[in-house]
C-alpha cells in the first residue's frame, strides 16, 4: 500500500474545492487529534452531536495507534467507529430523503462522498485485519481521516445544515439569549 491522500478518486479534492474551504478554521496535522469547535457546527442539533461523538471515537482510535495498543483493541475501536459512521451517514441520508421534496441540491454529491468514505474505510480495515499497522499505515490513516472529516463538514455538511434549517427549523439549535 503506497501513501496516498485519497483512495477513492470520486472523493479526491480538486483545486476548485479548496476555494470553498473556510481557511480560518484550523486544519488537523498528524500529531493533533480532531477538536470540535463551534465553527464546525452545521446548526442541526442531532447531526452536530453525532459529529462530536465521531470526533471522540476517531480520537480514541488514534490514541490507541499512538500508544501502540494491542491489535485486538485497535480492531475493536476501528469496528466501533465503522459502525457509528455507517449509522451517522444513514441518519444524514434519511434527512435528505425525507425532505427530498424541498430539493436539497447536493444530495447526490453528499451521498457519493459518504459511499467513497465507507469504501476507503473498508480498505483500511482490510489492511488492518491482515497485518499489524505500520508507521506508514498509521500516518496515512490519520491524515486521511482527520482531513476528510474536517473538509466534509466544511464543504458538504454545512450545506445540508443550512438546507435543513430552512425546511425544518425545529432541528436547529435553540437561539442563545
Amino acid at each position: 500500500m503506497g501513501l496516498s491522500f485519497c483512495r477513492a478518486p470520486q472523493a479526491c479534492l480538486t483545486p476548485l474545492d479548496f476555494a470553498y474551504i473556510d481557511k480560518s478554521l484550523p486544519m488537523p496535522i498528524l500529531e493533533v487529534m480532531l477538536v470540535w469547535t463551534p465553527e464546525l457546527s452545521i446548526g442541526v442539533v442531532e447531526i452536530d452531536e453525532q459529529h462530536k461523538e465521531l470526533f471522540a471515537r476517531i480520537n480514541r482510535l488514534l490514541e490507541a495507534f499512538d500508544a501502540n495498543s494491542a491489535e485486538t483493541e485497535i480492531l475493536t475501536l476501528f469496528l466501533f467507529l465503522e459502525s457509528y459512521v455507517v449509522g451517522h451517514f444513514g441518519n444524514e441520508e434519511q434527512y435528505m430523503d425525507n425532505y427530498a421534496m424541498y430539493g436539497y441540491p447536493d444530495a447526490g454529491r453528499h451521498k457519493s462522498e459518504h459511499k467513497a468514505f465507507i469504501l476507503d474505510l473498508y480498505e483500511f480495515k482490510t489492511d488492518l485485519e491482515v497485518v499489524k499497522p505500520s508507521v506508514q499505515f498509521i500516518e496515512e490513516f490519520k491524515k486521511w481521516i482527520c482531513n476528510w472529516w474536517m473538509l466534509h463538514i466544511q464543504r458538504i455538511d454545512k450545506g445540508l445544515g443550512k438546507f435543513l434549517q430552512v425546511v425544518f427549523p425545529l432541528l436547529s439549535h435553540p437561539p442563545k439569549h
